[in-house]
């Protein structure tokens, strides 16, 4: 299909990663998102893993861009493997996706794009900091990702804790046991799910990563293992001082994601993921959010070294 500027109608959000339009000419969506600006995006990307500003507002948007990306495209494939056709391959909260690949689009194209956005949101403005996240240099081609799904009409109410606790366990399991998928932030944030016009709950717009290999994981030599740890683990700004923490949440989604295998770069896993799995029921693996100082005990927090190295920061990062 790709993606074609005359399909592209009326802006109707900036999500956290990428800018929404209406489909000009079918009940769509199209997400345009930033794509890492450089042939080497690995290397361009960890250079900075220990810059907690840049990753804020470059890194972390550079990452979750491409992770979904990837995930979308599996869908896709997964979608494409069932010859009963999508409803019967992937589960109705997903939402229906149509395309999900990178492209180049002219520079003075997203400048238009992106002041679209702006004036439907403040009226007319132009924002040199967004366009710098797209492109930090005045080039013919910017280079982009996008995802090309369903338009979803209905708002919905946000979940209370029991629904979110409902939907966390069928939909972390389902991805994990399916597609070897981590995902947060689809039912702790209400802005990430909508309904059919038929009335059926659509997750669209979740954080994806897949599980690292402790190798892949320790090296940092991959866009997904640098995915896992910046939308995953959290707290960048705390990354030059102490990365004890990371280890520690790296360790905890490896034992909470049992049985599981090493297969290349990645975990992925060897059979149903355990019902009673804290992954599937514990409040901090829902939503974006970093663990807090309830989440653990005074023991963890005063002794040991894989909250963080000391009393103070630990109650400096958490409290």
């Amino acid at each position: 299909m790709g993606l074609r500027l005359s399909d592209i109608g009326e802006p109707l959000d900036w999500a956290s990663t990428g800018m929404v339009f209406k489909h000009k000419h079918e009940d769509k969506i199209i997400k345009i998102m930033p794509r890492v600006p450089s042939e080497q995006p690995v290397r361009y990307i960890k250079r900075k893993l220990d810059d907690a500003d840049w990753m804020m507002q470059y890194g972390w948007t550079y990452l979750a861009s491409d992770s979904s990306t990837k995930f979308f495209k599996r869908v896709m494939k997964y979608k494409t493997s069932s010859p009963k056709g999508w409803l019967k391959s992937v589960p109705n909260w997903m939402p229906k996706v149509s395309d999900a690949d990178s492209d180049r689009i002219d520079y003075h194209d997203i400048v238009d794009l992106i002041d679209l956005q702006f004036a439907k949101q403040i009226g007319d403005y132009h924002d040199d900091e967004l366009l710098s996240i797209f492109t930090a240099n005045k080039v013919s081609k910017v280079a982009v990702n996008y995802i090309i799904m369903e338009y979803l009409p209905e708002k919905v109410e946000s979940l209370d804790s029991g629904q979110q606790l409902e939907w966390q366990q069928e939909i972390n399991s389902w991805l994990w046991n399916n597609m070897a998928t981590l995902v947060r932030d689809m039912v702790g944030n209400e802005e990430n799910y909508l309904r059919r016009a038929t009335g059926e709950l659509v997750f669209f717009d979740p954080v994806v990563t897949m599980m690292p290999s402790p190798k892949a994981f320790k090296e940092m030599n991959t866009m997904n293992s640098m995915a896992f740890l910046e939308l995953m683990c959290g707290d960048t700004s705390e990354r030059t001082i102490d990365k004890s923490f990371d280890d520690y949440v790296y360790k905890e989604y490896y034992s909470d994601l049992k049985p599981l295998k090493i297969y290349g770069q990645y975990c992925v896993p060897t059979g149903t993921i355990d019902r009673n799995s804290d992954y599937l029921s514990l409040e901090w693996y829902r939503s974006e959010e970093e663990p807090s100082l309830e989440d653990y005990t005074l023991f963890d927090l005063a002794n040991s070294n894989v909250v963080g190295n000391n009393w103070s920061t630990n109650v400096g990062r958490y409290a």
